[in-house]
């Protein structure tokens, strides 16, 4: 295994103590055909480093974790925190790989998604891509298991089932992948050196500057306005209906068990708006086994050490499973946004991350749904002074729920930017008057069943 120098080692480690120092973060994907030398390339990388802030990732096909889940799920887990350097063989480029061997041409669009998160997140991104001809690879890889008497055509080894084509398809995805660091798989030492020094340059270079996107504000858009905020449902009606909704509820989420079909639910609105009401009448129907329910808070340390949308990656359901989420990922559009918790140019880029990661989820057969539970600033307060004279409400009220109705009109503007910017066919907002508990409880559930296959 070729080594590092002295002098290249101790380049390594300072620039790893500056990466450190910095909080910030590294990725590195080593990639190539089978036969190319990369497995030798990880080991002379992270030989090189101080391995207690290194994780290599490497799963085989069978290994590979989160097959029941969208296929980048496995990479975010990994993500590293600041101060990390986290190694991936392959990592998002295996399946691209194994389409272009095949000879069909890759989608890299959330790949290139992924990647544009890690980088605004300011981690560094080290993509090296290890050269071999395919034919060449194909007939070395023939000869080494056959050397250790194995049956070529029982092998794993992806470059030996490669199709006619394959080399340009390969170059293709090269090419339409940017920013890789080409090495030679036939001089291993060269290779290994030239790898260790794109690190170094990668880790020791300035954070660049991360471009603000154009944002189109909605000044159109009036869609809570547009309301029935009078939306009613007396409690003779609730006390017959419910119980019917709520027994067909858990009936069709029975079925899409039954099929392997996740549901992830969104619950947004204003303090005071209802969510945890509408999530009990959810949930009280239903086996404790079907179902997930995750509040979401402000961030802890160990989710603001990595990109934003990596605390909802973390949490997606298996096959089969509702995921309900009290608020989400649209805080960073709306509370973040608000509350200037973030930069501008992040809750700008956010509008393409979420429309990207749900799309994710959908395109993975998950039905998505997302609900804004609307009140007026009148019904708010009414629900505020109640809580306040009530013992068991109480701690549910906070000074920062008062200070939050001083920015009414700006959320309001957030919120219909957000409708407007992340509304789809497959993952749809559904906006509920929710003056009227009842109404609202029903309306969600309704929502939920009509957006279910019943077997």
């Amino acid at each position: 295994m070729p080594k590092a120098s002295e002098e290249q080692r101790l380049d390594l480690i300072n620039a790893q103590q500056r990466l450190r120092a910095e909080g910030r973060s590294a990725v590195v994907v080593v990639t190539g055909v089978d036969g190319s030398g990369r497995h030798r390339l990880v080991n002379a990388l992270t030989h090189g480093l101080d391995t207690r802030g290194v994780k290599v990732h490497a799963w085989s096909r069978e290994d590979a974790p989160g097959s029941d889940r969208p296929p980048l799920w496995k990479y975010w887990q990994g993500l590293p925190a600041q101060g990390q350097v986290a190694v991936y063989l392959d990592g998002w480029y295996a399946e691209p790989l194994d389409r272009a061997l095949r000879g069909a041409s890759p989608d890299l669009s959330a790949i290139r998604q992924l990647e544009a998160q890690l980088i605004g997140h300011g981690s560094v991104l080290v993509k090296l891509w290890v050269e071999r001809p395919l034919a060449e690879a194909r007939r070395d890889l023939r000869k080494r298991l056959k050397r250790e008497a194995r049956d070529p055509t029982l092998s794993e080894q992806r470059v030996l089932a490669a199709e006619d084509g394959a080399q340009d398809q390969l170059d293709a995805l090269r090419a339409h992948s940017e920013g890789w660091t080409m090495l030679s798989g036939k001089a291993p030492e060269v290779a290994a050196d030239q790898a260790r020094e794109a690190l170094i340059a990668a880790m020791s270079a300035p954070t660049p500057p991360v471009p603000v996107p154009g944002h189109h504000r909605n000044r159109g858009a009036q869609a809570l306005a547009a309301l029935d905020m009078s939306a009613a449902l007396s409690k003779k009606a609730s006390n017959k209906q419910l119980p019917e909704a709520q027994a067909e509820l858990a009936r069709r989420i029975w079925a899409a068990r039954a099929r392997g079909q996740s549901t992830v639910v969104v619950l947004e609105g204003a303090d005071a708006a209802g969510k945890g009401g509408v999530i009990r009448r959810l949930t009280d129907p239903l086996d404790a086994r079907l179902f997930q329910v995750v509040p979401v808070a402000a961030p802890s340390d160990e989710e603001r050490a990595r990109p934003y949308l990596w605390r909802f990656w973390r949490h997606l359901p298996k096959a089969g499973q509702l995921l309900i989420f009290d608020r989400s990922w649209y805080g960073r559009v709306l509370v973040e946004r608000v509350e200037a918790f973030c930069r501008r140019d992040e809750w700008q880029r956010a509008f393409d991350e979420i429309n990207d990661f749900e799309a994710q989820l959908t395109d993975h057969g998950a039905v998505v749904r997302k609900f804004w539970l609307h009140i007026s600033p009148e019904e708010q307060l009414k629900r505020f002074e109640d809580r306040a004279e009530t013992p068991h409400k109480r701690h549910k009220l906070t000074d920062e729920d008062w200070r939050n109705r001083e920015k009414w009109d700006d959320y309001r503007v957030a919120v219909e930017d957000a409708v407007a910017r992340t509304h789809s066919a497959k993952a749809p907002w559904t906006l509920v008057p929710a003056n009227c508990k009842r109404h609202a409880r029903l309306a969600v559930i309704q929502t939920l069943i009509d957006a279910l296959a019943p077997d």
